[in-house]
């Protein structure tokens, strides 16, 4: 289940590898879909509802930069804060690479992290990517603290 309607775009080009994604600013892609997606989970429930559901990897890593940024201007550091940042700077060629920079940076901050090994041992795929980015979700409790 998505929160955007069918004809929203989450390929890595039309999001952070774009100059309008405009990640940070009062304008622009990332910050249109921003209000929508917050608009669309604002309950734990509806974050816990989306979490299980089937959206887009993008969607959910848009959702996990969101609540990284929370946290951060709440003054609780992300053990992934260095990944979202690398990431709002365009420095991940594809969603493959951020969610493998997420996994890394997961696996440094919980190395004994049964969840995490049984991760990294699946194949390359939209559903390994979709996993890393939900375990990221848990990771910085995003159904209970929101975004």
């Amino acid at each position: 289940m998505s929160a955007f309607s069918d004809d929203v775009s989450w390929e890595w080009s039309a999001t952070w590898g774009s100059a309008d994604w405009n990640w940070g600013y009062a304008r622009g892609t990332a910050h249109d879909r921003a209000a929508l997606l917050r608009s669309a989970v604002r309950s734990a429930e509806a974050r816990s509802t989306w979490q299980a559901a089937r959206a887009p990897v993008g969607e959910l890593i848009l959702g996990l930069a969101l609540a990284v940024q929370r946290a951060e201007n709440m003054g609780r550091p992300s053990p992934l804060s260095d990944a979202m940042a690398a990431l709002a700077a365009g420095q991940y060629s594809d969603e493959g690479s951020a969610c493998e920079a997420l996994l890394a940076q997961m696996e440094v901050h919980d190395p004994s992290n049964a969840r995490l090994a049984a991760i990294a041992a699946m194949p390359a795929s939209e559903e390994r990517r979709r996993t890393i980015v939900l375990a990221a979700l848990d990771c910085v409790q995003f159904a209970e603290r929101g975004m």
